[in-house]
């Protein structure tokens, strides 16, 4: 399921290939944009979801095996898992979660505000 990809000739001949499976049918704005993210975040691998049925058994398996999921009575909740969030990072999520929008007023009282472009200025240095 994780891929490596090629990059892409000027004439964006060169598709994205996972497992054999192209995803040519996949928006070039959204391919470029991972490749961004990607070589910004350098994560050890990049998953493109297909929605199938075995991508949807093995991650669930991946994550029962990991802890994080738990799979619940399949007799009485067939394909059903539990998966809590540890409190403690709910805490500090929610001390630091921001709003971006043009228009402080777009936000809720639960979550601060931030204009967009400024924090992605913030965001690209955290990267570096």
């Amino acid at each position: 399921f994780f891929f490596e990809y090629d990059m892409l000739t000027e004439d964006h001949s060169k598709t994205t290939r996972m497992d054999s499976v192209a995803t040519d049918d996949v928006n070039l704005k959204v391919k470029l944009w991972v490749k961004q993210v990607e070589a910004q975040c350098k994560p050890d691998m990049t998953h493109w979801c297909t929605g199938s049925q075995e991508e949807f058994n093995t991650l669930c398996t991946q994550l029962v095996d990991s802890g994080t999921f738990i799979r619940l009575n399949q007799q009485l909740r067939p394909n059903s898992f539990l998966c809590r969030t540890d409190p403690r990072e709910l805490e500090g999520d929610l001390a630091t979660t921001v709003i971006c929008s043009k228009n402080k007023l777009d936000r809720n009282q639960t979550y601060g505000w931030a204009e967009p472009e400024a924090t992605k200025r913030d965001l690209a240095a955290l990267l570096k």
